[in-house]
């Protein structure tokens, strides 16, 4: 299990600095990675998926900078996906979101002469028991609210209901 999730967080905020990103609304996806290698126990840990969405015009560049921030790994080939974002609810909803799953990771095949037969592959799986409560108990820890990362950016209500804006400059 990730030993300090919400220093995960703080990382990826740093991150988000460093890379220049001025407007970030943050979330992050949980989920078990399994790992099965033919003749080998099979090992299992926890990853945190962060997902940034910014203003447009900064998405490119605030992409290859937080990936340059939080380098690729076997075990996370994709840490960091960066979108533009818009101000619509729904990343908030998905931020916020109580479905989890595992991922059964399926190594590469190769044949006798070394070729590719099938590429390293991941199936959905529900969580187990033991993988429930364990994920309840952390994001217990880390609070609703905490599961969120703004930078730049505030909750501001609108007749609508709620909105993610630009925060107003303090002159």
């Amino acid at each position: 299990m990730t030993s300090n999730p919400k220093n995960a967080f703080r990382r990826f905020a740093k991150g988000c600095r460093e890379a220049g990103l001025p407007m970030v609304f943050g979330a992050a996806d949980f989920c078990y990675n399994e790992f099965k290698v033919e003749g080998l126990p099979s090992r299992t840990r926890l990853a945190i998926h962060f997902w940034a969405f910014a203003d447009g015009c900064s998405v490119e560049q605030g992409s290859r900078a937080l990936r340059a921030f939080f380098a690729r790994t076997v075990d996370a080939p994709k840490p960091v996906n960066v979108y533009g974002y818009d101000g619509d609810l729904r990343g908030v909803a998905y931020a916020f979101k109580g479905n989890f799953s595992r991922r059964e990771i399926i190594p590469a095949v190769k044949d006798s002469n070394g070729k590719t037969i099938s590429r390293r592959n991941t199936r959905h799986r529900p969580l187990r028991a033991w993988q429930k409560v364990e994920l309840a108990v952390l994001l217990d820890r880390i609070g609703l609210y905490d599961r969120l990362i703004l930078r730049d950016i505030e909750f501001v209500r609108i007749p609508q209901g709620l909105r993610l804006k630009p925060m107003r400059s303090v002159a």
